[in-house]
C-alpha cells in the first residue's frame, strides 16, 4: 500500500483562482510538462553564477487546508486504486487505539493543566487539599469545609490583584439536609454556589480542591438549577420549564446526590415561590441527598432540622458594605435594604422631615389649583 501511494506523482498548475490538478505523463503537454530542466539545459552555457533556488519544500503534517484537502480529492479520482487499498486498510483497523490509552491520554493532559492551574493560584494564596471522602454506608456522614473559594473568580482576578477571592466555610450534620442562602444582591451567593459544586466535583474526580480542609461526600451526580434565558420555542412559559428541569433533577436523586439552585421562581409570587420551594427541600431531605439552595424568600431557611440557613453578610459598621462571606446566620430580613434607605434618606423620617423643612413649596403646591382657577376665568372672560 505504501509503494502504491508512492508512486502517485500528480501536478497542480494554478493559473489565476483557477487550479487544475492532473497525473504527471512522461510526454510534454499542455495539461502539466514541468519544463524547468529543459529550460535549466538551454540556458545554462549563459550562466554566470549559481541561481538562488525558489523550490519551497512542502514539510509533512497530520491536517490539511481546504485547498489540499480538495487537491488530494481530485487525485485520488483520477487514480483511485491506491485509495481505495488505503480505504480499505483503514476500514479493517478502525480500533487500533486501545480505548484505555485514548482515555488515559486525554485525562492526563486534564490534570496536568489542572495542577498548573493549582500552582498559579497557590501563589496568589488560594488554599488546596486533599479532601476526605464519606464513601456510602459510612456511619459518620458529617461534612465541613473551610475557605472554599470560587476557580472560576480566581482565575478572573489579573495576577496583580490585591489579595484573593474572599473565601467561605459550610457544614451540615445529623438531619441537615440544605443550605438555604439568602441575603442582599451582588453579595457573593451564586458565587458560594458555584463554588460548593466545583469543590464537590473535584473531589469525586481525585483532585486537590480549593480549600483549606474539606471532609465532604463522594457525590454519585452532581445537579444544577440555574436560571437561564427564555427562548422562543419554550411554550410553556418560565414557570412550567422551571418545575419541569427540577423535576428532572429530583426524580433521579439519591442518598449521593449534590443539587445546587440558584434564585429559582423568580418569575412567580412570593407565596407560590415559598410553596413550591418547600416542597423541593422536602423533596431533597426525603432522598438523603445534599442541596444548596440560593433564594429570595426567607421563610425556606427556617423550614426545620433540615435546612441550614446561610446569609451573605454585610459590614456591622457599615451595613451598605457587602462582605461576600457567606456565613451560617439567621436570615436577616429587610435589613440591608433598610440601611440602604437610611444612606439615602429614603426612610419614613427622613422624607418627613425633608418636606417639613420646605414649607414654601409645599404652600405652592397647595394654592396651585386656585391659581389655576383664576387663569382659567380670566382667558374666558
Amino acid at each position: 500500500m505504501d509503494r502504491g501511494l508512492a508512486t502517485i506523482r500528480y501536478v497542480v498548475r494554478i493559473k489565476g483562482l483557477r487550479v487544475t490538478v492532473s497525473l504527471e505523463t512522461d510526454q510534454p503537454s499542455d495539461d502539466g510538462y514541468d519544463y524547468s530542466a529543459q529550460v535549466a539545459d538551454t540556458f545554462a552555457r549563459l550562466q554566470q553564477m549559481a541561481a538562488k533556488s525558489h523550490v519551497s519544500k512542502l514539510t509533512d503534517t497530520t491536517s490539511m487546508s481546504y485547498v489540499e484537502s480538495d487537491i488530494l480529492d481530485r487525485v485520488a479520482r483520477l487514480d483511485p486504486a491506491p485509495f481505495d487499498a488505503l480505504r480499505r486498510f483503514c476500514d479493517d483497523h478502525t480500533d487500533f487505539l486501545d480505548p484505555v490509552l485514548v482515555r488515559f491520554d486525554e485525562e492526563v493532559q486534564f490534570f496536568l493543566r489542572y495542577l498548573d492551574v493549582v500552582t498559579r493560584l497557590s501563589a496568589r494564596g488560594v488554599s488546596f487539599c486533599h479532601p476526605e471522602l464519606i464513601e456510602p454506608g459510612d456511619p459518620d456522614r458529617d461534612e465541613q469545609v473551610e475557605d472554599v473559594v470560587d476557580l472560576a473568580l480566581a482565575l478572573a482576578l489579573a495576577p496583580g490583584t490585591d489579595g484573593r477571592p474572599v473565601g467561605n466555610d459550610f457544614a451540615r450534620s445529623g438531619a441537615e439536609r440544605v443550605l438555604v442562602v439568602s441575603g442582599p444582591n451582588q453579595g457573593g451567593k451564586s458565587t458560594f454556589c458555584r463554588s460548593v459544586g466545583q469543590l464537590y466535583h473535584l473531589a469525586a474526580i481525585g483532585c486537590p480542591v480549593p480549600a483549606r480542609s474539606a471532609r465532604v461526600r463522594l457525590a454519585s451526580s452532581i445537579d444544577t438549577h440555574f436560571e437561564r434565558q427564555e427562548e422562543s420555542a419554550d411554550v410553556g412559559g418560565k414557570l412550567e420549564n422551571d418545575l419541569r428541569r427540577i423535576h428532572a433533577v429530583l426524580s433521579r436523586a439519591d442518598a449521593g446526590s449534590v443539587i445546587l439552585i440558584n434564585e429559582m421562581f423568580s418569575s412567580t409570587t412570593l407565596a407560590d415561590a415559598e410553596f413550591l420551594g418547600t416542597k423541593i427541600i422536602e423533596q431533597i431531605a426525603a432522598k438523603e441527598a445534599f442541596g444548596v439552595y440560593v433564594t429570595f424568600v426567607e421563610a425556606l431557611a427556617t423550614l426545620g432540622q433540615e435546612t441550614v440557613s446561610m446569609v451573605s453578610a454585610t459590614d456591622p459598621e457599615d451595613p451598605t458594605r457587602r462582605t461576600f462571606q457567606v456565613l451560617r446566620s439567621a436570615p436577616t430580613g429587610h435589613h440591608y435594604a433598610k440601611a440602604l434607605a437610611e444612606r439615602y434618606g429614603l426612610v419614613r423620617g427622613a422624607v418627613t422631615d425633608a418636606i417639613e423643612a420646605r414649607p414654601a413649596a409645599v404652600e405652592l403646591d397647595r394654592d396651585r389649583p386656585a391659581r389655576q382657577g383664576r387663569h382659567d376665568q380670566e382667558a374666558n372672560s
